[in-house]
């Protein structure tokens, strides 16, 4: 249910923000939204659970989305 990312031959990241709906299996979903989209051939398509932003360190401080963001532009160049 987090938002994935794009990360374009460019660097820049785009969060799909577009389309949000529970986790699959949590509710009876009656309606189930879609959305599309077309990928260059250099973009990179960042998928993560919640398990990722919410971690901890040794301090119990969260590794948030803002966190996580600034690591994947960092790193966007990266395989």
């Amino acid at each position: 249910h987090n938002y994935p990312i794009i990360i374009s031959e460019n660097s820049e990241l785009q969060v799909l923000n577009k389309t949000h709906m529970p986790p699959l299996g949590i509710l009876k979903a009656k309606n189930i939204k879609h959305s599309s989209l077309i990928l260059n051939n250099n973009d990179k398509l960042f998928l993560y659970t919640d398990g990722l932003t919410e971690s901890m360190n040794n301090k119990e401080e969260l590794f948030t989305t803002g966190a996580l963001l600034e690591l994947l532009t960092k790193n966007a160049k990266l395989n």
